[in-house]
């Protein structure tokens, strides 16, 4: 295995003053290879002990106001929870990480962890393979009618994994046993799943090219509940409120952007346009599902047409505007992360990170490692740490900054950061999912 690389931030004041800095060949930093064969969760590949302080343990990782999906996982679905924040209470790497191990998967942002431990993610095929906390492989499950590569997970509260392969939803239980499959897609493509109260699975069929949008609900046993039709040619996948609504971004016919609230019964709320109405690109960087914030805040990102950059909206639960953050450029219009203070973190394409406070203010900018640019694929640590992908014209990989925006370390060669275990694990994927601890 190629060792990873690591550059170390000097912590002490006068080492940063003297802008001191090292780098380390992460094969040296624990005792053996790095290629070795895997170790325990949670246990330290030196041999010293657990990787991280008994102190933060044990945590309560339940997704907040989430029923339907498994209490205390870690990361039961893309982003963690239904609310697609991005953040969680478990503290990952402070320091410089290691490689505890690694594990070839096809490219993907799906990686889900159980509350036992187990990890799922993307196989070839059409495939999910369960992983354990080790990297050891438990099961591989190929649904019947996969017909191209998984592209969403999620794991619902009692266990059941669902799984999207691009044409349909698959519920495939803990031992590795395919349940039920129904076919959701009308045409393939992205369809991002969200769970709901009673383990009910939400999401948004894209539509053929030039066909509307349409919300989709799946019962928990496998049958069509409802198909509601946009008004719109493109959505973002769903996410889920506190209090049950499902809001997503969508570009209506007439391509003016606009964001739709709907209960769990397909009611249409509300749905709201940008302040100002400004003409936006509907097509140049993709559509990111909202955020919503602990006291009901849902956040999304626009980019706008030339001259107008865009940037990030905020509205209240009713849909009326609470601030607007302009970009210099666009932004990136990759999944967007909040914490539970509200601080929202963004990137544009320029490759600045940007953290904005619950108020809509800058609260710091980070300009990115010299010769790499942030892509905006950020996850944050229960103590605020966030993780943030880099990518070229640089080596590429995942830099940790503190909650100032002070730079802690940067690993090259381990991809975009995903996920982040109850142990403190954090999950990368670059040329394979990494395994990465102090």
């Amino acid at each position: 295995m190629r060792p990873l690389r690591v550059l170390v931030i000097a912590s002490a004041a006068a080492s940063i003053a003297c802008g001191a800095r090292t780098d380390v060949d992460v094969g040296r930093l624990a005792t053996g290879d790095a290629s070795a064969s895997a170790p325990d969760a949670g246990v330290d590949a030196s041999g010293d002990g657990p990787s991280l302080p008994d102190a933060l343990a044990p945590l309560d990782l339940t997704c907040p106001k989430a029923p339907g999906v498994q209490p205390r996982a870690a990361w039961p679905m893309p982003r963690r929870c239904p609310d697609r924040s991005a953040s969680t209470p478990a503290v990952g790497p402070r320091v410089a990480p290691r490689v505890a191990w690694r594990f070839p998967t096809p490219p993907t942002e799906s990686l889900v962890i159980a509350a036992d431990g187990t990890l799922y993610v993307p196989g070839a095929g059409g495939s999910v393979v369960a992983l354990a906390p080790d990297g050891k492989v438990r099961w591989t499950a190929r649904p019947a009618s996969a017909r191209s590569a998984v592209v969403s997970l999620a794991i619902r509260a009692d266990g059941t994994l669902y799984v999207f392969d691009g044409v349909a939803v698959h519920a495939v239980l803990p031992t590795g046993a395919i349940a039920w499959s129904t076919p959701v897609a009308s045409c393939g493509g992205s369809f991002g799943i969200d769970v709901g109260e009673g383990g009910a699975v939400y999401g948004v069929d894209p539509g053929c090219a030039g066909g509307p949008a349409s919300l989709v609900a799946i019962a928990p046993d496998g049958t069509l509940a409802w198909r509601a039709p946009l008004d719109a040619l493109d959505a973002s996948p769903a996410s889920v409120g506190g209090d049950g609504e499902m809001y997503l971004l969508a570009f209506r016919t007439d391509d003016a952007p606009a964001l739709f609230a709907f209960d769990a019964s397909a009611r249409l709320a509300w749905s709201a346009d940008p302040p100002g109405n400004p003409a936006f690109d509907p097509y140049a960087n993709g559509l990111a599902p909202p955020l919503v914030g602990g006291d009901g805040t849902i956040v999304y990102s626009l980019t706008g047409k030339v001259p107008q950059a865009g940037g990030i909206q905020a509205v209240g639960p009713d849909g009326s505007p609470r601030w607007w953050y302009p970009f210099p450029v666009p932004p990136t219009g990759a999944p967007l992360a909040i914490t539970a203070d509200g601080t929202v973190y963004a990137s544009d394409t320029s490759g600045v990170l940007h953290a904005i406070r619950h108020d809509g203010s800058e609260a710091w900018h980070w300009g990115g490692a010299p010769g790499s640019r942030t892509s905006s694929h950020v996850v944050v640590g229960g103590d605020g740490t966030v993780y943030v992908s880099l990518q070229a014209p640089g080596p590429g990989g995942t830099a940790a900054l503190d909650a100032s925006g002070r730079l802690l370390w940067l690993a090259s060669d381990v991809g975009l950061p995903l996920a982040i275990g109850a142990d403190g694990t954090l999950y990368t994927m670059g040329s394979a999912l990494s395994a990465l601890r102090p």
